[in-house]
Parts: structure tokens; sequence; C-alpha cells
């Protein structure tokens, strides 16, 4: 499995011209998380993370694309039974015979030889034309987010691995746009500046982000009852930060 050939069947079954860029964008993300997992058919991965590699404006957008996807049978995607858990991806790698593709269809694009793309697989023979308008739109989705400064979804992203600390990061996001005054980025770069001060744990972190959404703050503070945090007590702390 490569993703040259993710993209030779993926032109086959119509492309972007049929799912539209957006989507094109959500499978590209998909795909290069199983490329980085070995080619792993079935992940787990968060909103937050697609939304930020694939450049999606809201999660709004990002959910309606999902389900497009998934109807269209590029994937399954499992809901996570708490939203404080990653959803589950299962992807389909054999798309030719999904949509219903006889090996004729697609001896066009089969017939392509061996070059080195722009995401460093290689393949036999020369490059041609199909697969020229995808690595486009690609590269400039790559280009504008370079050059696009922080927000919401880069921060959080970047601040920690762990799921549990990011979701709950995104609640305290939408707690803080939801009240009085506007919260800025900048806002919630300092927000983090102050967690990180107050502990080096996630499952404190949490414990502190989901103590200022319960009490009303706009800042985080020392924990006030450790036991008592929203679904995180001490004897949860030791698990959480593995």
């Amino acid at each position: 499995m490569d993703l040259y050939g993710l993209l030779r069947q993926f032109n086959a079954v119509g492309g972007i011209e049929k799912v539209g860029q957006s989507a094109f964008c959500f499978l590209m993300s998909l795909w290069q998380k199983s490329n980085e997992l070995h080619w792993t058919r079935e992940f787990t991965m968060t909103n937050t993370e697609l939304i930020y590699r694939g450049g999606f404006k809201s999660e709004e957008t990002l959910r309606r694309t999902r389900s497009k996807l998934q109807d269209l049978g590029f994937f399954e995607y499992k809901k996570p039974s708490n939203r404080k858990f990653c959803g589950t991806y299962i992807l389909e790698f054999n798309l030719l015979k999904a949509f219903g593709y006889e090996k004729e269809d697609f001896s066009e694009a089969s017939s392509l030889g061996s070059c080195e793309d722009s995401f460093g697989f290689s393949s036999e023979g020369s490059c041609e034309d199909i697969n020229k308008s995808n690595i486009t739109i690609l590269s400039k989705q790559k280009e504008k987010d370079k050059k696009e400064s922080d927000t919401f979804v880069s921060l959080i992203e970047n601040y920690s691995e762990n799921s549990l600390l990011k979701s709950s990061l995104e609640d305290f996001v939408e707690y803080r746009k939801s009240g009085k005054g506007k919260f800025t980025v900048q806002g919630l770069k300092l927000n983090l500046k102050t967690l990180s001060k107050l502990s080096e744990s996630d499952a404190e972190k949490i414990a502190i982000v989901n103590q200022t959404i319960e009490r009303g703050w706009t800042g985080f503070f020392p924990l006030k009852n450790v036991e008592s945090k929203k679904g995180v007590n001490s004897d949860d702390w030791k698990f959480l930060d593995l």
C-alpha cells in the first residue's frame, strides 16, 4: 500500500470532481495518518487533529464532510461512547472494488510507471497528468497552512498529545466563546502558559480546566478540591498520564 496508489484509485473512481476539495483534504489527512502508523487500516483520530491537518474552518464542516465520505464508502466511522474519547476510522484501501469498478476500468491509471512523487512515494513508470490536480491542491493547502497564524485549534493541537486534555481545552474554548466579552487566540495562549505553570500532570491539568468551567471562571487556578473534579479523581491520575 502507498499513497500514490490510493490517489490513482481515487482519480479512477471520480476524484475531486466527485467529492469536492474539502472531502479530498479530509481523505488526505486520514491517509497520511494511516501512513504514519505503517498503513494501519483502523485507528483513532481526534476532530481537533483532523481540523488542523485538513484546514477545516469549523467542527460542523468536518462532521458534514465525514458523513458524506462515509456514505460514499471511503471509510467506516465509529463514534466514541464518550465525547472525551476519539472516534475510530476503518479505511477502505480497495476503492475500485468498493465503488464497483472492474480492473479494465483502471487499466489506464494503473499503467503509470515509476516516479518519485511529491509525497516521497515511488511507483513504476512516468508521472502523468492523472494526479497533477490532486498534488497541486494539496501543495496549495500546505502553503496556506504555513502562512496562517495560530488558531484555537492549532494551539490546542500543539499543546498536548493527550486526547482527554485536548477535549477539555476544546470545551474551555467553547465555554469562553459563549460568555461575555471576546475570547481571543492570544487569551488562550496566556491561559495555556498559566496551566503549564500550575501543573506538569495532564490529569491534573484536565481537572484544573474542568474546575474553571464548573465554577464559571475565566482563567485557570490551583485546584480547590482534587478529589471532586469532573471526570477525574486522584485514582485516575496515574492512568491518564501514561
